[in-house]
């Protein structure tokens, strides 16, 4: 197979303080008492918490993994700054989809990291380096030729399952290994382990790409 490209976001929650107007205002049923009423809006707070990281409104990029068409492996890091994190993606992605052509892939990506990456790039004040194909992003989404989401190139249920489940069903020689929810904690506290997660997690993306594209 000829040179490819891969990429692959991980994200994590902003501040509570950045993103509480945000949040589901939670209510216990009628009927709970005070006790069960507080134990039940806590519980609900946690899991939306939890669920920051997956909304550009309430979460942040943390790191994203990008395989170069020569198969070098980069993690791109945000430790403080959040745009120059954004602007070196965008450099890759210009020179390799819109300047190179060259076949892109990710997992989910139409609908969950371009569109993440986009959002964020517009609140950073960075989308002076987006190229302007995608963001005419309806039509870049359907008619690109060269950036590819794999969930487009699978069957039936397959189409819809996650990730671990595609490359278990594939056998593929790399498994995920952890879950994208935890990164966020993994990544304040063992760096080089989520480091290591982001890296496992664009070799799997790669090995299922190679079974189901077919490119002369």
């Amino acid at each position: 197979m000829a040179g490819i490209a891969i990429y692959d976001i991980e994200t994590g929650p902003l501040p509570l303080e950045n993103i509480e107007a945000f949040l589901p205002k939670r209510e216990a049923p009628t009927n709970y008492g005070e006790e069960a009423a507080a134990k039940y809006v806590a519980r609900h707070r946690k899991k939306d918490i939890e669920k920051a990281a997956l909304s550009a409104m309430t979460g942040k990029v943390l790191a994203i993994g990008y395989l170069h068409p020569d198969d070098q492996l980069e993690i791109l890091e945000c430790d403080a700054d959040e745009a120059t994190l954004l602007r070196a993606f965008w450099a890759y992605f210009t020179r390799d989809v819109i300047h190179q052509r060259i076949h892109t892939f990710g997992f989910n990506n139409l609908d969950f990291d371009l569109p993440f990456l986009l959002t964020r790039s517009q609140t950073l004040d960075v989308l002076e380096t987006v190229p302007p194909e995608v963001l005419n992003y309806h039509k870049f989404r359907y008619y690109s030729d060269h950036h590819h989401d794999i969930r487009n190139l699978l069957f039936g249920e397959l189409a819809k399952a996650s990730l671990g489940t595609v490359a278990n069903f594939f056998g593929t020689k790399h498994q995920k290994s952890g879950q994208g929810k935890d990164f966020a904690e993994l990544w304040a506290t063992n760096k080089q382990a989520a480091r290591e997660y982001c890296a496992n997690d664009i070799r799997v993306t790669e090995d299922v790409v190679r079974k189901v594209w077919q490119l002369n």
